[in-house]
């Protein structure tokens, strides 16, 4: 079955070029991005809750966001092949294709929010 990617991502309130699969149940959380050939540009995972990610069984690398309850970034990792990374009071987090963390401008401390693509129009309008 594909990943949907249905939700937008907004950094410290703006649209960030990111479209991400929510991953809230437990089987959507186990599965993760596990078994995918790659991670495309301007996608993502978000999993909630989640404090440790693994890249076992995957062949790419990721950049990993680790939020606190309120979403505000509280740590900023790479997540190489066949690895394990955690952080400490994380709540959830967001996986991104290796560099996006650089590229979009992500900083401790930012504040992240989601909402539908709906939603990202009326914020616009």
């Amino acid at each position: 079955m594909a990943i949907k990617f249905n939700s937008q991502m907004l950094l410290n309130d703006k649209p960030l070029p990111v479209k991400v699969c929510v991953a809230k149940g437990f089987i959507e959380r186990l599965k993760g991005l596990l078994f995918t050939k790659s991670l495309s540009p301007g996608h993502g995972m978000y999993i909630k809750p989640c404090s440790e990610v693994h890249s076992f069984g995957m062949a790419y690398a990721l950049d990993v966001v680790f939020l606190d309850d309120q979403l505000k970034v509280i740590k900023l990792d790479v997540l190489p092949k066949h690895s394990i990374r955690m952080c400490r009071g994380a709540k959830s987090v967001i996986e991104l294709p290796e560099c996006s963390i650089n590229e979009l401008g992500i900083k401790l401390g930012d504040h992240f929010s989601f909402c539908s693509e709906l939603e990202l129009e009326e914020i616009l309008t």
